[in-house]
């Protein structure tokens, strides 16, 4: 009993579970064949509203005020003027200055197009397009480009801050520092990790403007951040090292 019980259960719940889903998908063909057929009947009668004088055509001036007035839709994405320019060169597909009743057609769909902005290639590429050919040049680029690159800059960046506090510690903790600067070996070892530190950022802002040319490179305001911070830090270092009345390596 139990066996015979097991067994109808499983081919009885598969065929009822198959024919639920076949008149699942009859259902869901039948609803969006009557909604395609609703859409280019609804889109016939828009066309022929804006096509007032007949001629089979709509300006581009009214295709933009359609798109104007569909900005008031919340589940349309807004479309400013320059998706508009897109959208609208997307529906005139042969380019004639004017939208006819086939391409109109084409409205709903072409409204669902996301268009990226893809930026320009490095300044490198442009200007050296031969070097940009090389192998190594390819691998500097793979590794200036790649996620570890940015991981060993952050990483960089904590030990240069725990650098700076120990060189700052006298002044966090309120002691009198120039009776416990760091002196000798360890404040020769600091020094040489500072000046080290200002090298290797001043390389990786340099490589990446490099590779990636000034406009991309300053479009990132993580970008921009490091690059002021990289900037002062390499003046106030150069001060510091170049012989004049601020010449004072602590």
């Amino acid at each position: 009993f139990m066996s015979f019980l097991m067994l109808g259960l499983f081919f009885g719940l598969n065929m009822v579970t198959a024919i639920v889903y076949k008149a699942y998908r009859e259902v869901t063909a039948a609803q969006a064949e009557e909604h395609q057929c609703q859409r280019h009947c609804n889109l016939q009668k828009a066309f022929a509203m804006l096509d007032r004088t007949e001629t089979g055509t709509v300006e581009m001036r009214q295709i933009y005020e359609v798109f104007w007035q569909l900005n008031h839709n919340a589940e349309i994405d807004y479309i400013d003027e320059n998706r508009s320019r897109l959208l609208y060169a997307t529906i005139d597909s042969d380019g004639d200055g004017g939208v006819g009743e086939e391409e109109f057609m084409k409205l709903c769909d072409v409204l669902q197009v996301q268009f990226q902005k893809i930026h320009a290639k490095a300044t490198i590429e442009d200007q050296f397009p031969k070097l940009s050919m090389y192998q190594l040049f390819r691998w500097y680029w793979l590794a200036i480009n790649h996620v570890a690159f940015e991981w060993t800059i952050d990483c960089l960046l904590v030990l240069n801050g725990i650098l700076f506090a120990l060189e700052s510690i006298d002044e966090l903790t309120g002691k009198d520092h120039t009776q416990s600067s760091p002196t000798g070996t360890y404040a020769v070892i600091l020094n040489v990790l500072e000046s080290v530190f200002t090298a290797i950022f001043t390389i990786e802002m340099g490589s990446k403007i490099f590779i990636w040319g000034w406009a991309q490179y300053w479009r990132r305001y993580k970008n921009r951040f490091d690059g002021i911070v990289t900037v002062a830090t390499l003046c106030v270092t150069i001060a510091v090292y170049y012989p004049n009345s601020f010449n004072n390596k602590r």
